[in-house]
């Protein structure tokens, strides 16, 4: 698998397109005969050739969050081929406050493997060194802090003198995780992005030594590029990115040049207007998504609820498809009493000097009241709170109500992330820093 994807990631486009399709066929015929949520939804869309009619492609209903919540067992295959071997099931964290499970073959599985062993090539990772995971608390395989004694990176890719791995789980705090990583050596970091940027500003305020960070590779989160940025000052390291979901699996990777490249062999991509027709290349829309070999459970148009656009140039030489993701997301949408919705797309940066912040988190609490969250290591009284209310007032065009919740370290959710905007009906519940203070 892993050969093949290595002269795949240059076909020309063309040959790459219709290699895309040819995969197509096969497992939307499959969803149709076997899957009984597409028995009707997928009738109309084949040519008498049996290949796949695009125009009806493109008129199909897309997948919801919520369909696969309330209909998992009409989602699965009645007839997985036995060559895909055993499946197991996907489950999401529920960030997006719908958690969802899709079941995957072996095959899916080892064609997941290929694929981030060709992201490690890409990105010039050494596998010599070793990797310090810090994720969400529950593994059914990894020991709590044991180095395992097996490479971190595909078995075919790692030298005599291989690295091994280990897993630090939430919670903890930021200081503990930065001391963990010190007993380490060099390393590389698994995590996700909210969680490092935690640790970059943490390293950088609480002026941590002995940091070996070799990179951090990132995971199931919008990677901001202050993130990047930081990482390079603080801790002298590049952020190794990969776009992916559980119920999907690794949708693009990051190349040398720092851009995400779809996964074609195993995933087809559209990006979509609100009207259901696609986008041109670089066009802003939501990303849906068809997987390609997982014949357990196939997902056919999936709406993951995120937003980006396809298209651009990238000097790395790969011809995948090039695809930029935003950081607001579909589901993150702010609606304010008139109706109006507008994304969040923003980070903290922008009030640096005002409001220094270690974790974040923007909530809708009412129609028009926010609240933000956070930890910081600056006094209360050095924190300036009026001009972050003005910032958001004018950013969302509206004089909003905001209120703020202050932690000595936020938790993060239970698959290790911190949504930076969330929508909510009231104040969230637990236990706040010393005060909490409304403008």
């Amino acid at each position: 698998m892993y050969d093949s994807l290595c002269v795949s990631e240059r076909l020309p486009a063309d040959e790459l397109e219709a290699y895309t399709r040819r995969l197509l066929t096969p497992i939307a015929r499959h969803a149709l005969d076997t899957v009984p949520f597409y028995r009707d939804r997928l009738a109309g869309i084949f040519r008498p050739d049996g290949t796949v009619d695009h125009d009806a492609w493109l008129d199909l209903p897309v997948l919801t969050r919520r369909d696969l919540a309330d209909d998992f067992e009409a989602l699965k295959s009645n007839a997985i081929p036995v060559a895909h071997g055993e499946t197991r099931p996907g489950t999401t964290s529920g960030s997006s406050g719908i958690p969802v499970t899709v079941l995957k073959t072996a095959f899916a599985g080892k064609m997941e493997q290929a694929i981030m062993g060709r992201f490690y090539r890409w990105v010039g990772v050494n596998p010599r060194y070793r990797l310090a995971m810090i994720r969400a608390a529950a593994h059914p395989k990894l020991r709590y802090q044991v180095q395992e004694e097996e490479p971190w990176v595909p078995a075919w890719m790692a030298p005599e003198d291989f690295g091994t791995y280990s897993r630090l789980a939430y919670p903890t705090t930021l200081s503990e995780q930065l001391a963990y990583i010190q007993r380490q050596g060099p390393v590389y970091l698994n995590t996700q992005p909210s969680n490092a940027i935690g640790l970059v500003a943490t390293a950088e305020q609480n002026e941590v030594t002995g940091l070996e960070v070799k990179g951090i590779i990132t995971l199931g989160e919008f990677v901001p590029q202050q993130l990047r940025t930081d990482a390079r000052r603080v801790l002298g390291c590049e952020i190794f990115d990969t776009y992916s979901a559980n119920e999907v699996g690794t949708m693009a990777s990051q190349c040398a040049c720092g851009s995400l490249h779809v996964n074609a062999e195993c995933i087809l991509v559209e990006v979509l207007r609100p009207d259901g027709s696609p986008c041109d290349d670089g066009e802003e829309g939501r990303i849906v998504l068809t997987t390609l070999l997982n014949s357990a459970m196939p997902l056919i148009r999936y709406d993951i609820g995120d937003i980006g656009y396809l298209g651009g140039r990238c000097d790395c030489g790969l011809t995948l498809p090039k695809l930029t993701l935003t950081v607001g997301r579909l589901r993150r949408l702010f609606k304010f009493s008139d109706g109006t919705e507008i994304a969040p797309i923003f980070g903290m940066e922008w009030f640096a000097a005002a409001f220094p912040v270690v974790q974040w988190q923007l909530a809708q609490i009412g129609p028009e009241a926010l609240e933000l969250r956070f930890s910081s290591r600056a006094d209360d009284d050095a924190l300036n709170y009026e001009a972050v209310t003005q910032g958001l007032r004018d950013y969302f065009r509206r004089p909003v109500s905001v209120s703020y919740k202050r932690y000595h370290d936020m938790q993060v959710g239970p698959g290790g992330k911190i949504d930076q905007f969330v929508k909510e009906n009231g104040p969230a519940p637990g236990a706040a820093g010393p005060d909490i203070k409304i403008s």
